[in-house]
């Protein structure tokens, strides 16, 4: 369907356990295509299906994010780290992740601070990013196993250049996450909870420096006629 004919989200507070207990499920389900394909995509050295473009200045919540990279059920892909600090942590936790599992899918670069939320260094890696597809997590994002499975699936069957999720927010408080149902504006979609081709981004850009400007740059897509897609499940957390 057409964006403007899907019903309007609706947002509502969720208690902590009934938000993870769907994560939950969504995690141990098994898988849509035959693991091996997965292995294979994944070997050194293959072209990734997707780029992730991680801005990051918090050592630890990279450190879980990266793992749940590292878990996906889909293996083409590669994270770029762009670390805006002035220490060696986010470095430190970058090597430990590739060290831990001999992973050269991740790659790390320093970058300055220019008050845009990132978004000028962001639109900087896209450019030089290898994959077909591309997505900006923060580094306090965390990802269902299957999400990368599941979004490029779904995009790659209906023919989307956007592709979007559900996705649960934990900034209310450690003990009232929010669900959202993904939509193609600002204020119902967020940085972590999309994938876009990069080709199409590129050809767009992305004139949004503020800090909605994630929300704005998919609305933009979308209103220019690159053609969406919603996943209908919750596979991505933000915070």
């Amino acid at each position: 369907p057409v964006p403007h004919a899907w019903p309007c989200p609706s947002r509502h507070v969720a208690t902590a356990p009934f938000a993870l207990s769907a994560l939950a499920r969504l995690a141990t389900a098994r898988p849509m295509a035959d693991p091996m394909q997965h292995e294979e995509r994944g070997a050194p050295g293959a072209m990734p299906a997707v780029s992730l473009i991680c801005l990051s200045d918090r050592p630890l919540s990279l450190a879980v994010f990266l793992s749940t990279l590292q878990v996906q059920s889909r293996r083409d892909w590669e994270a770029i780290v762009l670390d805006q600090t002035e220490g060696d942590d986010v470095y430190r936790v970058v090597a430990a992740a590739v060290d831990r599992a001999g992973d050269s899918r991740i790659s790390w670069r320093r970058v300055p601070r220019r008050g845009d939320w990132g978004q000028t260094e962001k639109w900087t890696a896209t450019a030089g990013a290898r994959g077909d597809w591309v997505g900006f997590p923060n580094d306090d994002a965390y990802y269902c196993p299957r999400y990368l499975e599941l979004m490029l699936a779904r995009g790659e069957a209906v023919g989307a250049e956007v592709v979007f999720c559900n996705w649960v927010s934990a900034a209310d408080g450690p003990l009232a996450y929010s669900p959202y149902v993904g939509w193609p504006s600002t204020g119902h979609i967020d940085v972590g909870g999309f994938l876009v081709r990069r080709a199409r981004l590129l050809s767009h850009g992305w004139p949004d420096r503020g800090p909605t400007g994630d929300g704005a740059l998919v609305e933009g897509l979308v209103r220019s006629g690159a053609v969406p897609c919603h996943v209908p499940a919750t596979l991505y957390v933000k915070n």
